[in-house]
């Protein structure tokens, strides 16, 4: 999707690394050849009691019934033996056409995947990817990533969207990781899937069904003040989030977090004549608070920003903000948990501000 110049692209459903390649016959016996006359593709890191989740989907759209079907294979001493399949028949209705195998790991060994041609004219690009925590066994750069961010969202220039599971606040399971393969963080950052939409019923899922959401307030921001650059709306979307996952900041699963407007909502729009004299820091209202309290700051120019709650002991508590804000007077909310998700303690807190050199702190007080 292009706004103005800023491209806000899909993360792609491919999870954690991902085959890519066209069907290859060349010994006509109706099985993809993965690298010269090999017909199997190893997955790699195999336990027992693993569950293997691995799927493979095609180029052929809704209308079509080209049919692949899909084999998970054992080596039993040098004998392959079929441990699981997905032979679904294409009828053209699912979209794309997607065969998918979720077997759990009984026996000690070497695991393949075939791909055989069922009912098509082998013109088809296979992607197979793993929802599973293993790799593939590596065939070429042209073929094989070890990381499922790829063209375009891997592009600096792209803002590259994850998929979250709405329900239950984490990522999806094919949700696109990275890092890209020249080391970068993507995604950057996540919007929701499983959604109720007009165009797709009852629910539309995938990133494709995230990235529209982010788009959607991108317009929303800047039709609010259409002074606002790429950069600005960039910033300002990754700063507007909820931190997921286990990693504080921006990671390769989630990103940034997933959009929440209301985290950072300006007070006014920041036409020149509104903005900002100095760097300032309020004090919360309500204090002592109990559910949520507002912290109001000022940024008077394009400024990277931290907000950080301490305990009485000087222990972090909870990040706010860190990242690059625009100039305009903000309301950020804390809600009162740690960074962990859980409920902080009664007690004493104070809100640190750290701005170009603008540091700031201000008492404030929990009661529960």
């Amino acid at each position: 999707m292009l706004f103005r110049s800023l491209w806000i692209a899909s993360a792609g459903n491919y999870r954690k690394v991902h085959y890519f390649g066209s069907f290859s016959d060349p010994d006509n016996d109706q099985w993809h050849n993965f690298s010269e006359n090999d017909n199997y593709l190893e997955i790699l890191n195999v336990s027992i009691n693993d569950t293997i989740k691995i799927g493979v989907t095609w180029n052929d759209w809704k209308t079509r019934d080209k049919d692949y079907d899909f084999y998970l294979f054992f080596d039993d001493s040098g004998t392959m033996t079929v441990v699981d399949s997905s032979i679904n028949i294409q009828n053209g209705l699912h979209y794309p056409p997607v065969e998918y195998i979720s077997a759990g790991v009984e026996r000690d060994g070497r695991y393949y995947i075939g791909i055989k041609r069922e009912n098509a004219d082998g013109q088809a690009k296979l992607n197979i990817f793993c929802t599973s925590d293993h790799k593939l066994e590596f065939i070429s750069n042209e073929n094989s990533y070890q990381r499922s961010i790829i063209d375009p969202a891997a592009s600096s220039k792209a803002l590259a969207v994850g998929a979250i599971n709405i329900n239950q606040d984490i990522i999806a399971s094919y949700s696109s990781e990275g890092p890209t393969t020249d080391g970068r963080v993507k995604p950057d950052i996540c919007g929701p899937d499983g959604v109720s939409n007009f165009t797709v019923a009852p629910h539309f899922y995938g990133t494709s069904a995230a990235a529209p959401h982010i788009a959607g307030a991108a317009g929303l921001l800047f039709e609010q003040n259409s002074t606002r650059t790429n950069s600005d709306l960039w910033s300002f979307l990754e700063l507007s989030v909820i931190d997921l996952g286990e990693i504080t900041g921006k990671d390769n699963t989630y990103g940034s977090g997933i959009l929440d407007l209301s985290l950072t909502t300006p007070v006014q729009d920041e036409t020149i004549s509104g903005l900002p004299g100095n760097y300032a820091l309020g004090q919360n209202y309500p204090n002592p608070f109990n559910n949520e309290t507002i912290i109001e700051i000022k940024i008077p120019k394009l400024t990277f920003t931290s907000l950080k709650i301490y305990d009485i002991l000087g222990r972090e508590v909870k990040v706010l903000v860190s990242g690059t804000l625009i100039p305009g007077t903000y309301k950020i909310r804390w809600d009162g948990k740690n960074r962990d998700n859980g409920q902080a303690a009664s007690g004493v807190y104070f809100i640190e501000m750290k701005a170009n050199n603008f540091r700031k702190m201000k008492k404030i007080v929990l009661l529960k």
